[in-house]
């Protein structure tokens, strides 16, 4: 099972996939007592979770190339295993191949779910604050699988895409060097990945029932005006509403600042009149609210439980799904 907006590439290697966004990555099921993956092309130090027959997840890192033990000494029978990248989008990783010992097999992997969530936004939504924990001599700062999307797919039975990028916005960012630059994200929802491949575009053959928007703090941050903001939101909506006639859109905002959370009360029902309907807002608790922020003042672990548990009604509602336990 592959999970995700995969980067295939054939350079090297026949249909090697390549992942990039928070939460990405495979599952597989074999007889064996380990499991060893062979990386191929990467970026930097990357953070993947790998959780081994349904036990708590486990953080690791994998710098450049080479084979790397996921798993060992399991004991006899059938194991599944699942590895999903733990970094945001900014970076890519390639797995060329899997193996377990020599006397083992690979089977059908469980059935995925049937529900399917697309989330997209910024460092929220890609964990930053999450976590802050050294692996592997490094210091990780984002769990993907403690974000509010994760919690939202456990409780619900979904399978989940996210597209998230630190910094980014819908109309303007600020740059590193404080100046202010177009945000990406309609490029990031059309494309494979945008910051790494600029022409491999999507086929958008992966339908959600559901998407949730959580952008607007960077908007605010570059202080983007009320006026512009809502005419982004507008167009952002469109795009998504283009590719995905019949699937519902939620978008969320306001846990680290709320310039536009009154103004997009008002507004995002009030797309319906324009003709883009099944469109609904969730106004976000100001962080400051409950504390326990994360690392530069993002919410941490604390913070993406309540935000789960404020979208959690509204998807209820929109779908007629039953919330779950947001731990299983």
């Amino acid at each position: 099972n592959l999970y995700g907006r995969i980067l295939w590439s054939g350079r090297a290697y026949a249909s090697v996939p390549g992942f990039s966004w928070t939460n990405s990555g495979f599952e597989v099921t074999f007889e064996g007592d380990r499991l060893t993956a062979e990386f191929g092309s990467g970026q930097g130090n990357q953070f993947w979770n790998i959780t081994v027959d349904g036990d708590r997840p486990k953080l690791i890192c994998v710098s450049g190339t080479g084979e790397v033990t996921l798993a060992q000494d399991l004991g006899r029978g059938i194991h599944t295993v699942r590895m999903e990248k733990s970094s945001e989008g900014y970076t890519v990783q390639s797995i060329i191949s899997l193996s377990t010992s020599a006397n083992g097999r690979f089977y059908t992997p469980p059935k995925k779910p049937k529900r399917r969530i697309l989330f997209i936004g910024d460092s929220i939504t890609a964990g930053i604050g999450t976590v802050n924990e050294t692996v592997g001599g490094n210091t990780c700062l984002q769990d993907g699988l403690k974000t509010y999307e994760a919690l939202l797919s456990t409780a619900f039975s979904a399978e989940s895409q996210v597209l998230a990028l630190s910094g980014q916005a819908v109309c303007k960012r600020l740059s590193e060097n404080g100046k202010t630059e177009p945000g990406i994200m309609r490029e990031v929802f059309t494309h494979d990945n945008y910051w790494i491949n600029r022409t491999a575009e999507y086929d958008f053959s992966w339908v959600p029932d559901v998407v949730v928007i959580n952008l607007g703090t960077n908007d605010d941050a570059a202080r983007v005006s009320e006026s512009d903001f809502l005419a982004g939101v507008r167009e952002y909506v469109r795009l998504v509403r283009t590719h995905y006639p019949k699937t519902k859109i939620v978008w969320a905002y306001g846990i680290m600042n709320y310039r536009f959370r009154d103004a997009l009360e008002v507004f995002i029902p009030g797309l319906s009149s324009e003709g883009i309907g099944d469109v609904y807002f969730v106004p976000l608790k100001y962080q400051g609210t409950y504390g326990g922020t994360g690392y530069e003042n993002h919410p941490g672990e604390k913070g993406h439980q309540m935000m789960a548990t404020e979208i959690a009604p509204v998807i209820e509602e929109i779908t007629g799904w039953r919330c779950g336990s947001f731990y299983g």
